[in-house]
């Protein structure tokens, strides 16, 4: 069974800010991020999630034509793994692992995540100006 968790997170043309949910986390939702304008194909949405996870340390472990699957290291003993689903206008990031016993993630899965969500439009909108 697959355990899904996330916070949820809009990026939108207007506002080019994060907007963390409040409380904590529900590990049924996902983290959708949403791009300042659609990407040409899917290739470049691919880019963009490699370079935000690269620009934080995240490892990528697998990838397919719509999702990436990745793990984030803290230290020997916390890790995480999520998975970055995305299409030419959004992505969705989702819990998939992680360490210790307890069925929720990491406390710090929010920050990890966010400053993975926050960077993932920004690197698709300079990939945009360098290569169109």
């Amino acid at each position: 069974m697959l355990r899904v968790a996330a916070i949820s997170i809009l990026i939108g043309a207007a506002s080019p800010g994060l907007v963390l949910a409040q409380g904590p986390a529900k590990w049924d939702e996902t983290l959708d991020v949403r791009f300042f304008s659609p990407a040409t194909s899917q290739k470049q949405v691919s880019r963009a999630i490699k370079l935000s996870l690269a620009d934080h340390e995240w490892r990528v472990e697998k990838e397919t034509e719509t999702s990436i699957y990745a793990t984030f290291a803290a230290d020997q003993l916390t890790w995480l793994k999520i998975v970055v689903s995305f299409d030419t206008s959004k992505a969705s990031i989702a819990y998939v692992d992680g360490s210790g016993n307890n069925p929720a993630p990491e406390p710090r899965f929010r920050v990890w995540v966010a400053n993975v969500a926050k960077e993932i439009p920004l690197n698709l909108r300079r990939i945009q100006i360098l290569f169109d």
